[in-house]
């Protein structure tokens, strides 16, 4: 039986200890283990037998954790490095030689990159980079001497996520097998063994340990790639190997690349991981998880919320929909992850700057983290970079790498929002309410309903509808839009996040009135258009719910009167020319008792 993902986090790979009965796995501290005999010792230095020898070649806490990963990934076999590059560079010593070539997609993070450029060339290893998604360069790329294709599961720090079954079908045509890089997805989000990868490799440094405190990393096997393949060359695996004589394909099977792996690989480099590190990750693993589901859940709210910040050109999330690889991102993850990229209007700098003015956040390089973190890659990480690598790993010169952390959701958008720029324009002054007095001309009016729609979405998170406190934490932003003249889009969408999820579901379904009908206009729910009408200049439609009353004429610009559910706002959406022109005036009206009204209000409503 395979038991859930959650539960092989927890049980995979240990047992109770047999000798002292101890639950917990324990940490087998020690270099070297006693030999039962003069035989068992030559056969486990001839490979004829499995056992542990010297702990830079296998521990049995180390051991631990490679069955763990193994089960959480799918594969057949681990083999945990002293760090994610200690990964990488395990694997292209086993597979890649002088003369040999790697075909690498160019979004990438800045470390693999150099380890490409600057090592693996060293060693007469050519790295050939093509487009994450230019899918017929990967099959022009490939030839003869191609060692492996070497792609990420979400890129970091583009985040696009490429069709693996589509690279893996094209790599597999040229018996070339390909490689994922799984660190930002772990395997609690993709498995891709199970979407045609044949090796896994990944940094548990990051979200598997997940507490920033222990470096790692390890290769995982999926153990269905052909080694003996006619027209594959892996002489570490085929045929007589270089320094045990033996085929490891016939001798080990599916099992052939991790016993090359650990015997040619980390025995002869020394790039194994620690028992002690071993174990940290072991106890990381067990809320891996509990922690990716939150991961997942804050970065949503984090990237609404820097979407609609007007100090923000652009946001980079897989789980938006405008997002270039949203398709693929919703069929080979079962969550968009914890990282998000942005970039400011104030370009280069002014993405520096921010990173020094985060509090809660921490500004260093890493991710992963159960703490959210920032950093800066054009002037850190991906700094060694020329401006046309920089270009082709999607690394922007204002982009800004967020990892967001499991903290509660609200803090890290209210440290996010203290450090960010208030406005890209004219210096902006507090009213003392927490609301901007805005002092810009028509072309920020953008920026204007940007800042208030992340205001209003807070509030709606952080309220109940029947809150007698939501209308008090409106009024500061109320008083602020009596004085504005905004985008009419921008008023719609900013009147439509106020909505609880209930009235935003309602409106998608309006009750008709009678002799009409209306329907959604494509686009959005509170855009509204009649479907039939006797005359274009009298007849009125209408959408009607317990929350709001949409209505208008046909060939003119809606107006909408709503009162937000639990609260006491009421708001008139007019145009001031009377035709379907942009702009448009927000008046708002509080409620200030049955029977007492300003002129032009609803009765019991006042401006």
């Amino acid at each position: 039986m395979t038991r859930g993902f959650r539960t092989r986090s927890l049980h995979a790979g240990t047992d109770p200890d047999p000798t002292t009965g101890a639950r917990a796995t324990p940490v087998h501290k020690t270099t070297s283990f006693v030999f039962d005999s003069a035989e068992t010792a030559a056969e486990l230095y001839a490979l004829e037998r499995e056992g542990d020898i010297y702990s830079r070649v296998s521990n049995p806490t180390v051991r631990a954790l490679e069955r763990r990963l193994t089960a959480l990934e799918g594969g057949v076999g681990s083999v945990a490095t002293g760090s994610g590059m200690a990964a990488l560079d395990t694997l292209t010593t086993v597979l890649a030689s002088a003369g040999d070539n790697i075909v690498a997609s160019a979004q990438m993070y800045g470390g693999t990159s150099t380890y490409l450029d600057t090592i693996a060339t060293r060693r007469g290893i050519e790295p050939r980079t093509v487009g994450t998604l230019e899918y017929e360069a990967y099959a022009d790329a490939i030839d003869e001497n191609t060692a492996y294709v070497h792609v990420e599961t979400v890129a970091n720090p583009s985040l696009i996520t490429p069709d693996f079954e589509r690279i893996a079908e094209i790599a597999h045509d040229r018996a070339v097998p390909v490689v994922v890089d799984n660190t930002f997805a772990t395997p609690a989000l993709c498995q891709p063994l199970k979407h045609g990868a044949d090796i896994i490799w990944e940094s548990t440094t990051k979200w598997i340990h997940g507490a920033g405190t222990t470096v790692g990393g390890a290769v995982i096997n999926g153990g269905t790639f052909p080694w003996d393949h006619p027209d594959a060359d892996y002489p570490e695996l085929s045929g007589p190997n270089p320094a045990f004589g033996v085929d490891f394909t016939e001798e080990f099977g599916e099992l052939a690349l991790l016993r090359a792996l650990r015997h040619r690989g980390v025995r002869a480099i020394g790039n194994g991981q620690s028992p002690s590190d071993a174990w940290q990750t072991l106890q990381g693993i067990e809320t891996l998880p509990l922690r990716m589901d939150r991961h997942c859940e804050n970065a949503r709210t984090v990237a609404e919320f820097l979407a609609d910040h007007p100090a923000v050109a652009w946001v980079r999330y897989p789980g938006f929909e405008d997002h270039r690889t949203h398709d693929n991102a919703s069929e080979y993850l079962s969550g968009y992850g914890g990282m998000i990229t942005f970039g400011l209007d104030g370009g280069y700098q002014a993405a520096a700057e921010l990173c020094e003015r985060v509090e809660l956040t921490s500004f260093l390089a890493n991710v992963g983290d159960a703490k959210s973190l920032i950093i800066h890659p054009a002037s850190t990480t991906h700094a060694t970079l020329s401006e046309t690598a920089l270009k082709e790993a999607g690394v922007k010169p204002d982009m800004l790498r967020l990892s967001v952390g499991i903290e509660s959701p609200a803090d890290i958008v209210a440290d996010l929002g203290q450090a960010l720029p208030a406005n890209t324009g004219a210096q902006t002054e507090s009213s003392g309410e927490g609301v901007p007095n805005h002092s810009r001309d028509a072309a920020d009016e953008t920026g204007d309903w940007r800042w208030l729609s992340a205001h209003l979405r807070s509030l709606d998170r952080s309220l109940s509808a029947n809150s007698p406190s939501r209308a008090e934490r409106l009024s500061p932003i109320c008083r602020w839009l009596t004085r504005r003249t905004v985008n009419s889009t921008a008023i719609m969408r900013c009147w439509y996040v106020t909505l609880s999820r209930e009235a935003r579901t309602s409106l998608g379904r309006p009750t008709l009135t009678p002799n009409e009908r209306v329907k959604p206009e494509h686009g959005g729910p509170i855009s509204w258009v009649p479907e039939r009408q006797s005359t274009p200049a009298s007849t009125t439609w209408s959408a009607r719910t317990s929350q709001a009353r949409v209505m208008g004429v046909p060939g003119r610009p809606p107006r909408a009167l709503m009162a937000i559910p639990g609260g006491r706002s009421f708001h008139q959406w007019r145009s001031p020319t009377g035709h379907g022109h942009s702009v448009a005036s927000w008046t708002l009206w509080e409620w200030a008792g049955s029977g007492r009204s300003s002129a032009g209000a609803p009765g019991g409503w006042t401006s």
